[in-house]
């Protein structure tokens, strides 16, 4: 899973967070887009990479649950972060519960559907579990 995107990333916009499970349904990477007259991909898919990652949120915490991979090699092991989290205007800051790092802030779109978290060139989109 995952697309290379030549362009701009849309800017995240925050929003309402409704607390539940999420899953990861869609993952860009957002690259300059080629200006020097050679072949321009607007879109590509991002190939031997895979990856699963799910997002359980309540009304002040949360805990990302994820892997990431490739298809020879498989998924690696699951990463935890869970810990608090605050949001101001587009960013979401998660302060991770045991001083096991520092906070991680995101760029954040929430809606009744779910949630996108931006990363620097990344852009994963969650869904909402019903």
């Amino acid at each position: 899973m995952g697309i290379r995107t030549a362009g701009e990333q849309p800017p995240p916009l925050g929003g309402t967070i409704a607390p539940g499970t999420y899953v990861l349904s869609e993952a860009y990477v957002w690259v300059a887009p080629i200006v020097d007259g050679g072949e321009d991909v607007a879109r590509q898919q991002v190939t031997g990479k895979i990856f699963s990652k799910q997002l359980r949120l309540t009304a002040a915490h949360a805990k990302i649950i994820g892997a990431e991979g490739t298809e020879t090699d498989g998924l690696g092991a699951d990463r935890l972060t869970a810990g608090t989290y605050t949001t101001r205007e587009t960013s979401l800051v998660l302060t991770p519960t045991c001083a096991t790092g520092p906070a991680e802030t995101y760029g954040y779109t929430a809606s009744s559907a779910g949630i996108v978290l931006y990363d620097g060139d990344r852009q994963e989109i969650f869904t909402l579990v019903p």
